[in-house]
């Protein structure tokens, strides 16, 4: 995408209520692990709730090891995160069985395609802003599945389904730091910055 005139990489955090299809929709520049916990976080105090079971994706930031017989081992912060925002159980999709989330890859599609086509943004600000008011709209539009408005599917049934939010703050970007390098860089989130010599 054109974002403040520069080519740049954007990648969506696309997260769906698989009853009513309400989505939600985040833009970060990179797909970490804390890019990953953020997004579930925001989705999460969007929907005002918390769902019981959660399904991700399979990706290497959030599981670390995936075996077609047996439970996937997520990472050790990601169990952490999990517990921390009240979800009982954690699932993932199958590998290379798109078809397991089914409910999520229309919403990335439907996302990429009917808020960001064709769009230039001055800045990030300005991408948060589209996305939130084409949220608005796409969860009042009626759903081609089940033929209903997703907004009203929500409030009607699953709202009240959703279990509260943690009473304590929900997990943040954790933000990891190392020392000087002889090179004169600090590196923050495994990017390096250069800094002042002295």
């Amino acid at each position: 995408m054109r974002i403040g005139g520069d080519e740049v990489v954007v990648t969506l955090f696309v997260a769906v209520l698989s009853y009513s299809r309400r989505i939600f929709v985040k833009a970060f520049l990179s797909e970490r692990q804390d890019d990953w916990f953020e997004g579930t976080t925001c989705a999460f105090q969007h929907f005002g709730g918390v769902p019981r079971t959660l399904l991700n994706d399979n990706a290497k930031s959030l599981v670390q090891k995936v075996n077609h017989e047996a439970a996937p081992w997520f990472s050790p912060r990601g169990i952490s995160v999990s517990a921390g925002t009240g979800a009982s159980r954690r699932k993932t999709c199958r590998p290379f069985r798109a078809r397991t989330k089914g409910k999520t890859e229309p919403g990335v599609k439907y996302a990429k395609r009917n808020a960001l086509a064709g769009r230039q943004f001055a800045s990030i600000a300005a991408l948060e802003a589209q996305l939130a008011e084409w949220m608005q709209r796409a969860n009042l539009r009626v759903h081609g599945t089940t033929h209903e408005v997703p907004a009203d599917r929500f409030e009607c049934d699953e709202m009240h389904a959703l279990r509260a939010l943690p009473a304590n703050p929900m997990p943040v970007r954790e933000r990891q730091s190392a020392a000087r390098s002889p090179t004169t860089c600090s590196c923050v989130d495994t990017v390096r910055y250069s800094v002042p010599h002295a």
